[in-house]
């Protein structure tokens, strides 16, 4: 659900690209930070090769097309380009809306990734005019095309009702296309719905009297897919799950509290779906094999699915029993010495939208870009803090006094704790 630039409003949104992590090689990913060269328009200023790449978006060659939409791309990770978007901010959407409408499995992947980096841009302040480009890509998502295409399109309609929307009914609609990408026969997209779902339930509001029967099938379908063949996917239905106990863990556990029962254990958030986090465990110490966890049953892992799965989710029962991160996704480190702090697995999840969706204009966006300062809550510092080799030694040394004062803290809280612990065994 989208926020109005300068103002308040709900929290905004997150977003990927097709040249995620995953090897996909879009040909966009490869230009690095700076636009390329196409058709000679490298070497006019901005505004002239944003006006090329807009006059080539008008011509009937599909190729040039594609050209002109992999170099858009590239121009829109490079800077935050609000200043130069924002006089074409009707005529480029637009155009993008054919491409997706029109144009074959190549165009419409290089168009939904546009249409992202457009709204990661230009913010959510006309939320209207996004409206026939949701339509154009929950028909796209769930109809003919390549399975890279299909992923693309689930993000960019993930990351417009995240940011670009306002309606609740046209967020329930997304949703509800979103569930049906869950049961594609590409792996990839069946992963990535479930990242958007994540994406989705992380700004989502517990309202309604039927709240409860629309989480507990959420919940239902993610814990069915954690036994999924393909590792990617597991992880990202775990993930949702997370996501979903983090937004709703208090209304899904109401009933049981009202009725006075005892404290659901670590292993039942969900009520009916108690073996949950006992599921999630085992994938977190799998062997070699899938245990019969998923379909094929038994099949072995390669070494490189076993690792990952296992890393990934450790870190989902941590918190989906409520301990703290320590993963390194937990901390990003910007330019000037900042560092991005995700204190929750939603944050963590909306970051590695933005990573994905950005590639190298992560790093500047977080910089100058309003709507991620908005979406994080941070406030980017102008100017590099340069300390001495004996400033560092004072300040993050274990023999610092900063360092000392907090063990000293630690250690008197922990002999409270113990003070208090031994005062009940008492008195039992």
């Amino acid at each position: 659900m989208g926020r109005k630039r300068g103002g308040g409003g709900k929290k905004p949104p997150l977003i990927t690209s097709d040249d995620d992590d995953n090897n996909n090689a879009s040909s966009e990913a490869s230009f690095g930070s700076s636009p390329p060269s196409w058709n000679d328009a490298s070497s006019h200023e901005d505004k002239d090769l944003l006006f090329a790449i807009t006059e080539a978006l008008y011509e009937k060659r599909a190729a040039t097309r594609e050209k002109a939409l992999e170099t858009l791309c590239a121009f829109l990770r490079s800077s935050y380009r609000y200043e130069e978007l924002e006089p074409v901010r009707e005529t480029v959407p637009s155009l993008l809306l054919r491409c997706v409408q029109k144009g074959k499995a190549k165009e419409v992947e290089l168009a939904s990734v546009a249409i992202g980096l457009v709204v990661v841009t230009l913010g959510p302040e006309d939320g209207e005019c996004w409206t026939e480009h949701i339509k154009a890509l929950m028909h796209k998502a769930g109809g003919a095309g390549t399975p890279r295409s299909k992923v693309a399109c689930v993000r960019a309609l993930g990351v417009l009702c995240f940011v670009g929307t306002d309606d609740s009914v046209v967020l329930q609609q997304c949703i509800e296309k979103i569930q049906k990408c869950c049961s594609a026969s590409a792996s990839e997209v069946r992963a990535e719905a479930y990242t958007s779902l994540a994406l989705l339930l992380s700004i989502a509001i517990p309202i309604g009297s039927k709240i409860m029967d629309h989480m507990l099938g959420y919940a239902e379908g993610f814990a069915k897919a954690l036994g999924d063949e393909a590792v990617a996917v597991r992880t990202a239905a775990g993930s949702a799950l997370v996501v979903l106990q983090e937004v709703f863990g208090e209304v899904l556990g109401g009933e049981e509290e009202e009725e006075g029962e005892e404290e659901e254990e670590a292993g039942a958030p969900f009520g009916e779906l108690g073996g949950v986090v006992d599921k999630m465990s085992r994938l977190a110490n799998s062997s070699w094999k899938t245990e019969g966890v998923g379909t094929p049953g038994s099949a072995r892992m390669n070494k490189r699915d076993r690792q990952n799965q296992r890393k990934a989710f450790r870190e989902l029962v941590n918190a989906m029993e409520g301990k703290s991160s320590s993963s390194k996704d937990s901390k990003i480190k910007l330019k000037h010495g900042d560092v991005l702090h995700l204190d929750s697995h939603s944050l963590r999840v909306t970051a590695g939208v933005f990573k994905s969706l950005l590639a190298t204009g992560f790093q500047v966006h977080m910089q100058t870009n309003d709507l991620l300062h908005q979406v994080f809550n941070f406030q980017p510092r102008q100017e590099k803090i340069h300390l001495s080799q004996l400033e560092k030694k004072m300040l993050f040394s274990p023999n610092s006094t900063a360092k000392k004062k907090q063990t000293k803290v630690r250690n008197k809280d922990r002999m409270v704790k113990g003070t208090a612990l031994d005062f009940y065994q008492e008195d039992l």
